[in-house]
């Protein structure tokens, strides 16, 4: 780990090697760096519950000398946390080509998030949603897309799934929730507290399997996740960097798919025909119903056929 690694990057990498009561203070230092900076070592103490020198020694296990360097390098960090307004003004400015930079940048998203991907939890995920009555898939903000994405894919595969989007129309959806459902929230920074209590309600009230698609380890959902999947989100534009997510999302529902082949490709087959049947699509070429990039014909190769 590098000596500028922000303090999120720090705690992602050593979080789950922290003893527990250190967690605790990593979680409050990850939750709002911007109050942290201006706030003392006691009153850290207090928020997680521990006393003042549990905070100084989770500062050290997170590669800084004590509180005082934390500080000092949290507040260097919210200079360079520009608004948005800010970083589109920036982006001329910036040496090198922008497109080179997002392209760039896009790949170690993707890159850095399956190399850190925790293959028993992505496992564990797949099965979850295979296996839900209904999945309900929970993402405001700049989460929604990527939510309508999740939503979309896994009903192509045969898995029932309503997307929420809002408070409007959260209640009901979770008022439906039992507890052979799943719900997934899509939380990215700046992590809306809709999301969380979403999955704060389907874990505890319901019984529901939570699932946190997040891009921290210590991020608020991870609190009443059963499953927690990281996906990277830095950027060098405006907004969160989306790739990172998006693929993420496009191998978990594949790997959902082959938990039950042949309810997928039925379904894939299905929504195939209707798309044809309801004139949406242009009449396919000859031979298009076996191209290799297609649902039904994948499904098909991995259960051998028919």
């Amino acid at each position: 780990m590098s000596d500028d690694a922000s303090l999120a990057e720090r705690i992602r990498e050593k979080f789950a090697s922290l003893p527990a009561k250190q967690q605790a203070v990593a979680r409050i230092l990850a939750d709002n760096p911007a109050a942290v900076a201006f706030a003392s070592v006691n009153e850290v103490a207090r928020g997680a519950g521990v006393d003042a020198a549990t905070v100084v020694r989770t500062c050290q296990s997170l590669g800084y000398s004590g509180w005082r360097e934390l500080l000092v390098h949290v507040k260097g960090n919210m200079v360079r946390n520009r608004t948005f307004a800010e970083r589109v003004a920036a982006l001329g400015a910036q040496e090198g080509d922008l497109t080179s930079r997002i392209l760039d940048n896009a790949r170690r998203n993707v890159d850095a998030t399956f190399d850190g991907l925790d293959q028993e939890s992505f496992d564990g995920v797949a099965n979850a949603l295979s296996d839900a009555t209904m999945v309900v898939v929970v993402a405001g903000g700049v989460s929604t897309g990527a939510g309508e994405f999740l939503t979309s894919s896994l009903r192509i595969i045969g898995v029932r799934s309503i997307l929420v989007t809002g408070i409007s129309d959260a209640a009901p959806a979770l008022a439906a929730l039992g507890p052979d459902d799943a719900l997934v929230g899509l939380s990215l920074w700046r992590y809306l507290i809709s999301t969380v209590q979403a999955l704060q309600h389907a874990k505890e009230t319901v019984g529901a399997t939570t699932v946190a698609l997040t891009d921290s380890q210590v991020s608020a959902a991870t609190r009443f996740a059963d499953h927690t999947l990281v996906a990277h989100t830095s950027t060098v534009g405006p907004r969160l960097s989306m790739t990172g997510v998006t693929a993420l999302i496009e191998a978990l529902v594949a790997r959902t798919a082959l938990c039950n082949p042949r309810r997928s490709q039925t379904a894939a087959a299905v929504a195939s025909d209707l798309y044809f049947d309801g004139h949406v699509l242009a009449d396919p070429a000859p031979g298009a119903e076996n191209h290799p990039w297609s649902w039904d014909a994948t499904l098909a190769r991995e259960i051998g056929g028919g």
